[in-house]
C-alpha cells in the first residue's frame, strides 16, 4: 500500500513542531522544512520551496508557515501580506502544477468580535486588525482552488514554543499577583488533538480538499482569565481580572471570536472535548 507523502511548512513553529513530533510516528513519509528552507517572506524563498516539492512530490502540503505577530502587523502590513496571503497564490500554482493537496490554517481574528453568538462558517469576515485581514486574503486566495482544506483556529497552545498557558504557568511559580484580562472570549485550542484530528481523519480523505473552509474548535468558551484561573489551581496565586483597555496593544482584537464547530462535526467527525478539558490534560504534562 503507497504510503501518503506528507510535507510540513512552518515546520519550526509551535503547530508545525506539533505535526512533526506527531507524524514521525506514523507511516507516512514526512518532510518538514522551517523558514531555513522555505522562506514565505520573499520570492526566493518560494523558489527553494518548489524545489523541495520537485524533489519529494507530496501528496499533501501541511502549511503551518504564517506571520503571526499581531500588534507588529500594523507596522510590516507588506510583510503580514505576502506571508499570509501572496505567497499562497504561488502555494496554489504548485499543487496544480504538481498534483497534491494543501491543509491551510487561518484564524478567529478574521472576525470583529461583536456579538455573543459563536461565529459560523457562513459569517461575513470582517477583519479589525491587519493581521486578520491579511489571513482573510489569505483564504480567499485558497478558497478559489479545488485542492484546498481550510481550518480556522483560535488561540492555539502546546508544548513548542511560547504561548499562553506556558507564559501564565511560569509568571506564576515567580510572582504572587498577576492581572488578567477577562473580556475578550473565544475557545482555546491545544495543538496535540488538533493534530490528531488532522492526521486521522482529514489526510486519510483527499475528497475532502475541495476548497471548503471549516472551523476547528473545541467545546465551551472562555476568556484569557478563564484559562489563568485553571492554570492558577495549582499554584494559588492572587488573579485581578481587568479589562483589555487597560493594556495598550498596538492592534486591536476581537472581544468575542468563539468559532461554531457545528460544520465540522456534521460533515468531519470532529469530536472535540471542552477547552477546559484539553487545558486541564496539558498542564499535567508541563507542571
Amino acid at each position: 500500500m503507497k504510503k501518503n507523502k506528507i510535507l510540513i511548512t512552518g515546520a519550526a513553529g509551535q503547530l508545525g513542531q506539533e505535526f512533526v513530533s506527531y507524524l514521525e510516528k506514523t507511516n507516512f513519509q514526512v518532510k518538514a522544512l522551517t523558514r531555513k528552507e522555505a522562506d514565505f517572506s520573499d520570492s526566493e524563498g518560494l523558489q527553494g520551496l518548489e524545489s523541495q516539492l520537485l524533489k519529494f512530490k507530496p501528496d499533501f502540503l501541511i502549511n503551518c508557515a504564517a506571520y503571526t505577530a499581531v500588534d507588529k502587523a500594523e507596522e510590516q502590513s507588506a510583510l503580514a501580506e505576502f506571508v499570509n496571503a501572496d505567497s499562497l497564490a504561488t502555494l496554489v500554482y504548485l499543487a496544480q502544477k504538481l498534483d497534491f493537496r494543501i491543509l491551510h490554517f487561518s484564524t478567529d481574528y478574521v472576525f470583529d468580535g461583536t456579538g455573543d453568538e459563536p461565529w459560523t462558517e457562513e459569517d461575513e469576515a470582517f477583519p479589525i486588525n491587519i493581521y486578520g485581514l491579511t489571513k482573510r486574503n489569505g483564504e480567499e486566495l485558497l478558497l478559489d482552488s479545488e485542492l484546498t482544506l481550510i481550518l480556522r483556529v483560535s488561540w492555539l497552545y502546546s508544548e513548542f514554543g511560547s504561548n499562553f498557558p506556558k507564559t501564565i504557568d511560569r509568571l506564576l511559580g515567580e510572582q504572587e499577583e498577576l492581572n488578567i484580562v477577562n473580556d475578550q472570549y473565544s475557545s482555546p485550542t491545544w495543538t496535540k488533538p488538533l493534530v490528531e484530528f488532522v492526521v486521522n481523519n482529514l489526510l486519510c480523505n483527499a475528497e475532502l480538499f475541495d476548497g471548503t473552509l471549516y472551523h476547528y474548535s473545541e467545546d465551551g468558551e472562555g476568556s484569557w482569565y478563564d484559562m489563568a484561573s485553571i492554570i492558577n489551581e495549582k499554584h494559588g496565586k492572587r488573579l485581578n481580572a481587568v479589562s483589555s483597555k487597560e493594556y495598550i496593544q498596538v492592534a486591536k482584537r476581537p472581544a468575542y471570536s468563539k468559532l461554531d464547530n457545528t460544520l465540522a462535526k456534521e460533515k468531519l467527525g470532529l469530536e472535540p472535548k471542552t477547552w477546559q478539558e484539553n487545558l486541564k490534560e496539558f498542564l499535567k504534562i508541563i507542571q
